[in-house]
């Protein structure tokens, strides 16, 4: 039996409210203040993979990559809105398989939500449906029981525990966030709000600078990091205006790596985008701009996704590596660029901490 652990936005910020509990970590983070260190200083390429291109394997716009069990599986749609399939490399960026089943019958779907694993399964979520296929793509079986609710993200934690983070439609149900607070962009539908390293799971909530680290003993999520980001206090939801772009305007806050020594913060407010580099031990930050985030050692722009994991996983397309000037031609940015054309498919870099 599939049980679902529901985690409404608005519930888990009402519950954790006032003074920060003695036991909760504060990181205090000021966009003004940026680190001396350079990317290099702090990572360092792990391994080099090119996507094979070819008329099967060709993707569209990629909205999430997910490493697992040494293979590489990419979301990619024309938007995030209209994700219709998924394309599975293997550790040397060989073609292997594409998913794409568009349907209403047994084993379709009209798009897929988010992608998730449990050992040789994938779980393909859409909408109230979750579909389990195995890892050559083959149906196992479906479930169609889920509530209908507009879902944000789910996460499988295993035992049949599914988390999921949705809102409520209606005010009839609760003075909830209403749909047309997140319908009015596309920007979040690819980041993802849990995120899995090793046996944790962590959630980091659309409205509030915080992280919860799920607690599978309890099945409930414990607040363990508050965010003080530029000094600014932690957000009160209910003074929130649903009629103006609070939501939109104001700055948000994922998990891109995480392990137990440190943790990737990416952040973006009205200042710009930034990466935070975060010592769990003394909660010390190391702050980047984007626009400072760069591999200079290998001539390599750094486009990082989310992954959980304590690598960094960066795609790096031909339309990145274009407009650059590589005059080291020993760099990893200079072959690439020579092997690659307009039609390639990206390469994936991936970076361990030094």
């Amino acid at each position: 039996m599939i049980k679902f652990l529901y985690t409404l936005v608005i519930l888990s910020i009402a519950a954790c409210g006032g003074n920060a509990p003695k036991n909760l970590s504060e990181i205090k983070i000021n966009t003004s203040n940026l680190s001396n260190l350079s990317f290099n200083d702090i990572y360092q390429v792990k391994k080099v993979i090119p996507l094979e291109t070819s008329d099967e394997s060709l993707l569209g716009q990629i909205i999430s990559v997910c490493y697992v069990n040494d293979h590489i599986y990419i979301r990619t749609g024309a938007h995030s809105m209209s994700c219709n399939g998924y394309i599975v490399f293997n550790n040397e960026g060989q073609f292997v398989y594409k998913q794409s089943k568009v349907g209403r019958g047994p084993g379709e779907y009209l798009k897929i939500s988010s992608l998730h694993f449990n050992g040789d399964s994938i779980i393909v979520a859409n909408g109230n449906k979750l579909i389990y296929y195995n890892t050559k793509g083959e149906l196992i079986f479906e479930n169609s029981n889920m509530p209908d609710k507009m879902y944000f993200d789910m996460f499988y934690v295993g035992d049949g525990t599914i988390l999921a983070n949705y809102v409520r439609p209606t005010v009839d149900e609760g003075n909830y966030f209403s749909l047309q607070l997140f319908s009015k962009t596309l920007t979040f539908t690819s980041i993802p709000l849990f995120i899995r390293n090793n046996s944790s799971i962590y959630y980091t909530p659309m409205v509030r600078n915080a992280i919860y680290e799920y607690i599978p003993k309890n099945m409930e999520l414990k607040e363990i990091y508050r965010i003080i980001l530029d000094n600014k206090p932690v957000f009160d939801v209910n003074l929130i205006d649903y009629t103006d772009n609070w939501f939109l305007d104001n700055h948000k806050i994922w998990i891109g790596s995480i392990s137990k020594e440190s943790m990737l913060l990416f952040i973006m407010n009205p200042r710009g985008v930034y990466y935070a580099y975060v010592n769990r031990e003394s909660n010390h930050v190391e702050l980047f701009s984007k626009e400072n985030f760069t591999d200079k050692q290998n001539s390599l722009p750094v486009s990082l996704v989310a992954s959980g994991e304590e690598d960094l996983i960066s795609i790096i397309s031909y339309k990145d590596l274009e407009p650059l000037v590589i005059t080291d031609t020993s760099t990893i940015g200079y072959k690439l660029k020579q092997s690659m054309n307009e039609n390639s498919n990206p390469a994936i870099v991936i970076y361990k901490r030094r």
